[in-house]
């Protein structure tokens, strides 16, 4: 038997892996790899083991009606014979491995890891922080992180994927790592199970990329949005700002006269991060600037919110183009 931990990481297909676990959770069993029914989330088209997470983290969202770390244990060491498998990003986030593998009574455990390059987790971790309302651009992401610390902003510690994964290594165990040169049409399947070594038969191991990246057009509106957004009296709860930004995007990715490439990072970018930056482009297209301005007002005067016209179309229109200009 042995207890393959699959930790992540971020922005590195899990979700796509762990759709795969579920889809073929019975397949799999007969071929002797298990998932424990413990610590699941909540998704029913995933399996992932957030809830063990979070309870060894102290994490608010820990609900112990979903299974706790101890039900895990007990439900592994009533199938010695077979192998498992526990799939949480959560588990990146572990700072004292040691000391979380020493309290586990679980038998032989192997850690797989998957990482990417920094230039290109970055902006998918930028978008992600897009999504939740950050107002900056991606070299004031950056500087940001330089000034207070990595770790007093969400996101940017991880993009220390060595540091992550070499917090496992640290413990003895082994660690399968599995770097991605690039997401973008990467099998994660095939990869994961190629790591630890197994081949279950009568398995298709495919599974398709769930998270595609935003493209630049989309980026620019909602780092314009998230800052107009901030000038409202009002501003809106999170299903509203879902909604907003969801039709929003879906405005541009309709827009026929906007470019759909996905959104990557210029040259003044990659030197904020600490890559190199030979190739990249200096800026991105000026021209987009007043379309992407019209299509924030217009999703923003169709919310039920009343801003200030003024106040707001500039602050959108300053934001975009510094967006725009990789600043």
């Amino acid at each position: 038997m042995t207890v393959f931990l699959h930790i992540g990481l971020h922005k590195t297909g899990s979700t796509g892996l762990q759709r795969f676990f579920a889809r073929e959770e019975a397949a799999l069993a007969a071929a002797g790899i298990r998932f424990p029914k413990a610590g699941r989330a909540k998704v029913r088209e995933q399996i992932i083991h957030s809830n063990l997470g979070w309870e060894y983290l102290g994490h608010d969202s820990f609900d112990p009606a979903l299974g706790t770390l101890k039900d895990m244990e007990a439900e592994i060491a009533a199938d010695p014979g077979a192998d498992w498998i526990l799939s949480n990003e959560g588990f990146s986030r572990i700072k004292d491995t040691a000391e979380f593998l020493s309290q586990r009574s679980i038998g032989p455990v192997e850690i797989v890891a998957f990482s990417r390059e920094r230039a290109s987790l970055a902006p998918s971790l930028y978008t992600e922080q897009l999504k939740m309302r950050l107002a900056k651009t991606f070299c004031e992401w950056i500087a940001d992180a330089a000034e207070t610390g990595p770790r007093r902003l969400v996101g940017i510690d991880l993009l220390d994927q060595d540091v992550l994964v070499n917090c496992w290594r640290e413990t003895g165990v082994p660690v399968h790592e599995i770097p991605l040169a690039d997401l973008a049409g990467a099998d994660v399947t095939k990869a994961f199970f190629a790591a630890i070594g197994r081949s279950p038969p009568g398995v298709t191991l495919s599974a398709p990329m769930a998270n595609v990246r935003i493209s630049t057009a989309e980026a620019a509106a909602m780092c314009g949005l998230n800052a107009g957004l901030r000038l409202l009296d009002e501003r809106p709860d999170v299903a509203n700002y879902k909604t907003l930004s969801s039709k929003l995007r879906t405005a541009i990715r309709r827009d026929d006269a906007l470019p759909s490439e996905p959104f990557v990072l210029t040259a003044s970018e990659r030197s904020a991060l600490g890559v190199p930056s030979a190739g990249a482009p200096d800026e991105r297209d000026a021209t987009l600037s007043e379309p992407l301005h019209a299509h924030v007002l217009k999703a923003i005067a169709a919310s039920p919110f009343d801003p200030d016209p003024s106040r707001l179309s500039t602050r959108v229109e300053r934001r975009i183009a510094a967006f725009l200009g990789g600043k």
